[in-house]
């Protein structure tokens, strides 16, 4: 994994080419439960 343990999971990690697009992508996601 490419992010510490302790804060895997916590936010979306995208590629640079799709972060203009984070708020639509993020808008689209549902809650894991």
């Amino acid at each position: 994994a490419d992010e510490p343990l302790e804060t895997l999971g916590e936010s979306l990690a995208l590629p640079p080419f799709l972060e203009p697009k984070r708020a639509s992508i993020e808008a689209g996601l549902k809650p894991l439960k």
